[in-house]
């Protein structure tokens, strides 16, 4: 299930979606894209930090925006959630690896 269209669960209003303000598709920052990957599988920052091989402090700075995901954490995160690169960058739409 693709991650921006995943987060949508549980809103009842689309248009009062914090990550993509009612457009379906989750706003173009590395920040915002980790957030609504980790929100879409239901996990916590710890749980996604274990599954990606950081800490829970390197989750909550990478979706504050403190900071830039190495190469080696995106393809991790990739290869992990089954998500393109460029679209945990913000390059792209998201529908699966």
């Amino acid at each position: 299930m693709p991650a921006e269209r995943a987060k949508h669960n549980g809103h009842a209003n689309i248009e009062a979606c914090p990550y993509c303000k009612g457009t379906g598709e989750a706003a173009s920052s590395p920040a915002v894209r980790f957030r609504a990957l980790r929100d879409a599988h239901g996990l916590t920052q710890d749980s996604m930090a274990t599954k990606i091989g950081i800490s829970r402090a390197q989750v909550a700075n990478l979706e504050a925006g403190r900071g830039d995901p190495s190469i080696a954490l995106l393809m991790r995160t990739s290869d992990e959630f089954k998500v393109t690169v460029d679209w945990l960058l913000g390059r792209a739409p998201q529908e699966g690896k």
